[in-house]
């Protein structure tokens, strides 16, 4: 029996050593693998996060540019208004009553055997009650155009 004895613990040494080293190549193939897969795993975070920074610096860009849109198109409205404000101006022009009437308030033109007796209030208020005027027609052709169109 002593023998037998003497065996097994040979044995339980040789496979205690071989298991060990199977533990170290299994340790060492696992570390590479997991310092693989870390760098992969970080790599791929990475190109995420990249991706996700270059679309919200485009989203900001693109927020920006709708802004500049935005307000290019309030100045070439409002520069639109004012070139109808100057059309609706020059058509005035043409007419003579508004341009007698014109030169009578703001040059104190009178017509043959008519006296001005003007003040300086009565002046303002009628260059002020003139250019509301103009401005009511434009106002009136633009909403007939935009209600027409």
């Amino acid at each position: 029996m002593k023998k037998t004895n003497n065996v097994v613990p040979l044995i339980n040494k040789r496979s205690a050593k071989q298991s060990a080293d199977k533990k170290a190549k299994k340790s060492r193939r696992q570390k590479l693998h997991d310092a693989i897969l870390f760098a992969l795993v970080g790599g791929l975070l990475l190109v995420g996060f990249v991706f996700v920074g270059q679309a919200f610096l485009a989203q900001n860009e693109q927020k920006q540019i709708a802004d500049r849109v935005n307000v290019k198109s309030d100045v070439l409205s409002g520069e639109k208004q004012a070139l109808a404000q100057l059309e609706d101006q020059a058509s005035l022009l043409k007419d003579e009553d508004y341009v007698a009437k014109l030169a009578r308030s703001r040059y104190y033109l009178s017509k043959d055997g008519e006296i001005i007796f003007s003040l300086p209030e009565d002046n303002d208020s009628k260059q002020a009650e003139i250019l509301n005027e103009a401005l009511k027609q434009t106002e009136n052709k633009q909403d007939e155009s935009s209600q027409g169109g």
